[in-house]
């Protein structure tokens, strides 16, 4: 798939991610705003998505890791 963004960037995503020889996950994401404060909270998630996927993990705890994390940058947690 292509994906092209309508103004040079956004806060749209979606990956396609390895869990292991027989799992594959797929990340699809949207931000709400446009433009950069979208396009760099998009890929602080991009990377917390695949830094938590690519440890030796099952995909349910990668999610909830990712959500611990973005609770955290929001002060929520």
């Amino acid at each position: 798939g292509t994906w092209r963004p309508a103004f040079g960037f956004g806060g749209d995503c979606y990956d396609a991610i390895r869990f292991g020889e027989a799992t594959l996950g797929f990340s699809i994401a949207d931000v709400v705003g446009k433009g950069l404060p979208a396009a760099l909270l998009m890929s602080n998630l991009q990377a917390a998505v695949r830094a938590f996927a690519g440890a030796p993990r099952a995909s349910v705890r990668a999610a909830r890791d990712v959500q611990t994390a973005l609770r955290a940058l929001e002060g929520l947690a």
